[in-house]
């Protein structure tokens, strides 16, 4: 049995159903795929739901239009392996900066275990394992430049 890629782990896994539409939507089902190891921040439907609560503009998913749902969804990928303790290495001193897929910037900070991004979400699981990369599900929707 071959050990799972990213796009394995969010087909089991039911609970990161809209994040994954959201990726099939904007038609990139390739970035779970990737040849190169990258670093997913990936929310849960939960926090969807509420980001869509919280919205004045958007009730669900489809709503969104593709270029902005692009933005979000890219802003979720940095194009390298960034384990927990890799994180936790790089905000020694405060904060580290990493580039998304979308061209932005996606802020850790903390200290240690205590890590948050983009100062609002914070680590429900790391180091969630694929032969192409690493999952950390975080339980906001991160939408900093949304």
């Amino acid at each position: 049995l071959a050990p799972p890629n990213l796009s394995d782990i969010f087909a089991v896994n039911e609970a990161f159903s809209i994040f994954v539409e959201g990726i099939n939507r904007i038609g990139r089902p390739d970035l779970l795929l990737s040849d190169r190891p990258i670093t997913v921040f990936a929310p849960p439907d939960e926090a969807f739901e509420e980001f869509f609560d919280n919205s004045d503009t958007y009730s669900n998913i489809g709503e969104i239009p593709l270029d902005r749902l692009e933005d979000l969804i890219l802003h979720h990928f940095i194009g390298e392996f960034k384990s927990g303790d890799d994180l936790s290495e790089d905000v020694v001193g405060g904060s580290a900066l990493y580039t998304t897929f979308a061209g932005d910037s996606l802020f850790v900070a903390g200290q240690s275990r205590n890590l948050t991004v983009d100062n609002r979400a914070i680590f429900i699981s790391v180091n969630i394992i694929g032969t192409n990369g690493v999952t950390h599900f975080v339980d906001k929707v991160l939408d900093i430049n949304f």
